[in-house]
């Protein structure tokens, strides 16, 4: 049961800030946390809040880089329950802030890093990706496969959009800096024979999943169209052509760190 209490905010202590809390996201991660869903079990009562951006109202020891005033937003890279970030102020890291340009809102900034993180972290931290290949993104009008063709489009690679049905595709197209290169409707077209048509036969250099549940999953693991990525699992092809599955089970604290470039522009 969710309910509004009204508590002391703590003073910030070292390497942390206090936060004017002004928009936060609502993502699976505190869906699952506060239905119980979650292999995290925290004590209870217990704070909610994964995502949150606002200003800054007061600086704990040794943080360097931010002062009192400045617009920052959260990359989650903590434990869903360890920050109230569902409320007015907060406490929160300073090694998980980054600043938000005035030409960003705070719902946006706030709204913005579980999704591109984690597909960052499955396109290049993990799956390497680079200008010139092929991704096939499944889930693809989801928050994280949204942020998967942006960041491939960005990094110079072809995105490959899978949708269950033609009624997400004109929705998909109707979103320039999302448009991928192609769109599949996985219920309604032969996958298999699209993905061969549309990279000339090669078929696809990497397959980002952000989803456990996929349809393309059968056609991936029977065809071997190149390496896969996702937080729960992925595929080597081997020199026959096949995949041959890998379990890839990050803990809560996943260590992957952002690079300068990505951040708010």
């Amino acid at each position: 049961m969710l309910r509004i209490e009204e508590i002391e905010v703590e003073e910030p202590g070292e390497g942390e800030v206090r936060m004017r809390i002004r928009g936060i996201g609502i993502n699976r991660t505190d869906i699952t946390l506060r239905s119980g869903r979650s292999p995290a079990k925290p004590p209870l009562p217990a704070k909610i809040g994964f995502e949150a951006a606002g200003e800054i109202e007061a600086i704990g020891a040794g943080v360097k880089g931010f002062a009192v005033g400045d617009r920052v937003a959260l990359v989650p890279a903590y434990a869903a329950s360890r920050y109230g970030l569902y409320g007015e102020s907060s406490v929160a890291p300073a090694r998980s802030l980054v600043k938000v340009p005035d030409t960003v809102n705070f719902e946006q900034a706030a709204a913005t890093w579980a999704a591109f993180g984690t597909a960052w972290a499955g396109l290049v931290a993990v799956g390497r990706l680079a200008a010139g290949q092929t991704v096939l993104v499944p889930a693809a009008s989801s928050s994280v496969g949204l942020a998967a063709i942006q960041i491939a489009k960005r990094l110079g690679a072809r995105p490959i959009a899978l949708t269950r049905t033609s009624a997400k595709v004109d929705e998909l197209r109707g979103l320039p800096k999302s448009r991928a290169a192609a769109i599949v409707a996985t219920e309604e077209q032969d996958v298999v024979g699209e993905i061969k048509r549309l990279t000339d036969g090669k078929g696809a250099d990497l397959v980002f999943e952000s989803r456990r549940r996929s349809d393309f999953r059968e056609a991936r693991g029977s065809h071997g169209f190149g390496r896969a990525v996702d937080s729960l699992w992925g595929a080597e092809p081997r020199s026959d052509n096949s995949a041959t599955v890998r379990h890839f089970r990050p803990q809560p604290h996943y260590p992957w760190r952002l690079p300068a470039r990505l951040c708010f522009r």
